[in-house]
């Protein structure tokens, strides 16, 4: 299969043409064991340019405070305002089922119930919950609510998942990479087990990219870009919301960085390719880290060459 058909340059040619980012966290700015010093210095780049950063990730188990502090230490300075977290759509979520006071069980941690509390639902561990959510860490006092809250799914309860993604990247090295299993695959298995149909939160899921949308009122659709690491989640939101979007390798798709300086060439990229066709969800760059001064693939070639041209997608207006 040929592959080699696409422009290439630099990472940093493209921040011209956006004026606001919407950038993921884990697998974008750092995996499970440390952060990406060279995505860092892309957000002070970009800080430096005058552009608009918005850190938008799939997160139930940290909040905005935490993240921000996170940034902070890797000598990036944003606000809360500029954090967009898949645990604060649960304000939304309650609102449109009706769940404003009504008693929770919450399968996470401390940061989970605060995003509970804050979207106005009653943190509860008892058998009349109105509703269940699932959170990012599965801790020893969570595994004592979860019968609880499989009875409650079998009831037909709802079971909000805030985070949908399957895998964490663990470890991203030259030469190998790791990963573990996420809050989206044990949702899977919790699904399977209990018959229920959880309601997704975080990307893909339109209610984010709401969020995002009020919070970017008066931005140009086109001028917006998404960077994210996963075809399921990042991607494909961007792809449904109508917004222009931006591959990394170095999360959930990872592949040696050397592998893309002769990408046309690479049958770990073929396959990366055909993945990207079979699913119909194709970013327009792709890169191996978000590095500003890194090699960048322009795909719009190939995403206009694989996608059926009568596929159409949604558009959050912003």
């Amino acid at each position: 299969m040929n592959v080699g058909n696409f422009k290439t340059g630099q990472v940093r040619d493209i921040f011209s043409r956006y004026q606001t980012f919407l950038i993921d966290n884990w697998g974008v700015l750092r995996c499970a064991t440390r952060p990406f010093h060279q995505a860092y210095a892309t957000l002070r780049e970009l800080q430096i340019m005058g552009k608009r950063i918005m850190i938008f990730s799939n997160t139930c188990g940290k909040l905005p405070a935490e993240v921000k502090a996170e940034l902070k230490a890797n000598g990036v300075e944003i606000t809360e305002d500029q954090i967009i977290t898949s645990g604060m759509v649960l304000k939304r979520a309650f609102k449109l089922y009706d769940l404003v006071g009504k008693k929770t069980i919450c399968l996470g941690n401390e940061a989970l119930r605060e995003y509970v509390r804050q979207a106005g639902g009653i943190v509860h561990r008892g058998r009349d919950a109105a509703a269940v959510v699932f959170g990012d860490v599965i801790s020893e006092e969570t595994f004592r609510d979860y019968e609880v809250a499989h009875k409650l799914a079998q009831l037909g309860r709802p079971v909000f998942i805030p985070n949908p993604d399957r895998w964490v990247p663990v470890e991203i090295e030259d030469t190998s990479s790791s990963r573990s299993s996420g809050p989206g695959y044990q949702g899977e298995i919790f699904e399977a087990a209990t018959g229920a149909k959880m309601i997704v939160l975080g990307k893909p899921s339109p209610l984010m990219y709401i969020e995002a949308a009020e919070k970017l009122r008066g931005c140009k659709l086109n001028e917006v870009l998404v960077v994210g690491d996963s075809l399921d989640h990042d991607i494909l939101g961007a792809n449904n919301a109508g917004l222009a979007s931006f591959m990394t390798l170095s999360g959930n798709h990872a592949i040696m960085p050397r592998s893309l300086e002769d990408i046309g060439n690479s049958q770990v990229a073929a396959a990366l390719f055909e993945l990207m066709a079979k699913q119909g969800t194709f970013p327009i760059y792709l890169a191996a880290f978000f590095d500003h001064k890194g090699p960048l693939f322009d795909m719009e070639g190939l995403r206009e060459h694989f996608c059926p041209k009568e596929t159409s997608h949604r558009r959050i207006n912003i």
